[in-house]
């Protein structure tokens, strides 16, 4: 419980900081003054210093962070941000994601540049059989790794499923590595498989090895990685329409889960020595902050950065008392969210063996 906690607090600071950080730089890159920078939310613990102006301070609630400028919900006079220009005001609420999808990218090189698990081609590793399936009467086992299929090679997942195709309808003979020897195992590939069923009932993956990735390779992954759960999180919507995916695959989590998750993490990275655990779960965590936040929702940098969208399109400006009030019934509605999902995560724990990188 303990490690759980302080892994939690401790990711949890470096990514807001991140995060604010993107907001601070890009404010006094725009001229807007910056009066406090706050680890946690208030009530206010201490101010650790005093620098250029600017406050920096830790807070009681350690569950984020904030950049307070001059003149966010009214004119201030000189320096304030609402007398900033849109496209200053829009480059200041966008800079806090990017920031985050940046750190996401850094975390995950690191986890890419450590070993990690890769693809090699080596045949096709078995994670589950279904019960009653042919693969079951055979006697093939969860961990068992396919090498071969009636005499032909096999390297990868798409192959074996592939060959499979040309046997439909008949007992195929596998060869099967076990525990370091190859066994020879006769099953049908059924034509006609039950629902939610391979014509063998099992259920495969690729075979994995521990490997670093020359720091190139690495970066190139962790850019794909995050731009692949940005377009994840766009399509999501469409795949539960459709029923592509289950509801409860695209449950929300809160900071229990998001705690349970970082724990496991450096518990099995402890365990194992292998600390790509830790660095990818952090870095994905990143990532999904810089998702959330993009998110066209009052109080969320996306909800900002919209009203001042519709400001340039109207060529006016919103009443900033207006998109307070806004707002302000946001956050109240997202901290009611919180609570909800925070409830769920208590009550229905999220599977940490679906976690894992």
């Amino acid at each position: 419980m303990l490690l759980t906690i302080v892994t939690f607090v401790v990711a949890l600071s470096i990514l807001v900081i991140g995060h604010e950080l993107g907001h601070f730089l890009m404010a006094r890159h725009e001229g807007v003054i910056v009066e406090e920078f706050g680890l946690g939310y208030p009530p206010r613990i201490a101010t650790i210093a005093v620098k250029g102006g600017v406050q920096y301070t830790l807070n009681a609630i350690p569950l984020g962070g904030f950049v307070r400028l001059k003149g966010e919900e009214e004119d201030a006079g000189e320096g304030s941000f609402l007398r900033a220009s849109p496209k200053s005001r829009l480059l200041i609420l966008l800079a806090g994601p990017v920031a985050s999808a940046l750190v996401a990218v850094f975390f995950m090189t690191i986890a890419f540049v450590l070993p990690h698990p890769i693809p090699v081609n080596q045949g096709a590793r078995i994670v589950d059989v279904a019960p009653g399936s042919p693969a079951a009467k055979a006697g093939l086992k969860p961990e068992d790794v396919i090498v071969a299929l009636n005499g032909k090679p096999i390297d990868s997942v798409e192959q074996l499923i592939s060959t499979t195709k040309e046997y439909l309808g008949q007992e195929v003979t596998l060869t099967v590595r076990r525990d370091g020897k190859e066994l020879q195992v006769k099953v049908l590939a059924r034509k006609n498989p039950p629902q939610g069923q391979g014509s063998m009932g099992i259920e495969i993956a690729p075979v994995m090895a521990l490997k670093p990735e020359p720091l190139w390779d690495a970066l190139k992954d962790s850019i794909l990685w995050t731009l692949k759960l940005f377009w994840i999180t766009l399509v999501i919507p469409i795949w539960l329409i459709r029923g592509m995916i289950p509801w409860s695959a695209a449950r929300p989590v809160g900071p229990v889960s998001i705690a349970r998750i970082t724990g496991n993490a450096m518990s099995t990275s402890l365990a194992t020595g292998q600390f790509y655990h830790i660095f990818f779960t952090v870095g994905f965590i990143s990532a999904a902050l810089a998702i959330t936040n993009l998110l066209p929702l009052p109080a969320l940098d996306g909800g900002r950065a919209l009203f001042v969208i519709v400001e340039m399109i109207r060529g006016k400006k919103i009443e900033p008392k207006k998109e307070a009030w806004v707002h302000a019934i946001g956050m109240a509605i997202l901290l009611f969210l919180m609570v909800v999902i925070t409830y769920i995560d208590i009550v229905h724990p999220i599977n940490l063996s679906n976690t894992g990188f």
